[in-house]
């Protein structure tokens, strides 16, 4: 697969890209995304342009829940821990996503793998720099932050436990008409109902995932463990230390 980006006219513009391609490339996990080459074009119409040659993955999560609606349990949570164990490796090289949801989350064969690291960023122990993530999946500490701010790693757990809801029942487990309306209800920890959510995964995206302090949300290995271990119900949490 191409993935093709507008003339990159600064410097700053073009580091991020560099620093996006690192993070496809300097990972490899079969649940990450990989990266195969980059060029640029030299000939119009596309003079200027940046190229990613990336892994061809077939369809996203997103386009697998508007088609099929909302997925059973056990597929979700098998995607889940598959995604979980993408993170893992990203964190332990030192990186956080920052973007997680479900259109980054690609289907390449018969495994899910973990794409778009555009505002991915190096961590610094337990944190890092990073902007831009789709505002509906962003944790509510993030409401009390400057753009730019240093996030948690556990930024991408928060996001992922979102992005698990919306594969279980087809809808956002915060209300609201659009994006900053359920970042905003995020914030106030205001959830949707969701009678339908089948009560182990519900257990694992609410006690593991979509704690409101970072510290008290699961690091990637065990998340990826408690949803391997599916409809097992997870045992009590065990809070981070640092």
């Amino acid at each position: 697969a191409l993935k093709v980006f507008d003339p990159i006219v600064s410097a700053a513009a073009r580091s991020a890209l560099l620093s996006e391609f690192g993070a496809l490339t300097g990972v490899r996990h079969p649940h990450l995304l990989a990266g195969i080459d980059a060029f640029d074009l030299t000939e119009p119409p596309f003079a200027g342009c940046v190229v990613f040659v990336l892994e061809l993955a077939e369809e996203d999560l997103s386009h697998r829940v508007a088609r099929a609606g909302a997925l059973p349990p056990a597929e979700v949570a098998a995607i889940g821990a598959q995604v979980a164990d993408g993170l893992s490796a990203l964190h332990a090289e030192g990186r956080i996503h920052g973007d997680v949801k479900p259109e980054n989350i690609l289907r390449a064969g018969n495994r899910w793998a973990l794409g778009d690291f555009g505002v991915s960023g190096l961590l610094e122990g337990s944190y890092a720099v990073t902007a831009g993530a789709t505002i509906d999946y962003r944790p509510p500490e993030l409401a009390r932050a400057e753009e730019g701010t240093r996030l948690h790693r556990s930024a991408d757990i928060w996001a992922l436990g979102v992005t698990l809801h919306v594969a279980a029942t087809a809808r956002h487990p915060f209300p609201g008409p659009d994006p900053i309306m359920r970042f905003a209800a995020a914030v106030r920890d205001d959830r949707q109902a969701a009678p339908g959510l089948d009560p182990v995964l519900a257990r694992i995206v609410d006690e593991g995932c979509l704690a409101a302090e970072p510290r008290d949300r699961l690091d990637a290995p065990t998340l990826a463990d408690w949803l391997r271990a599916w409809p097992t119900p997870p045992p009590p949490v065990q809070r981070e230390e640092s």
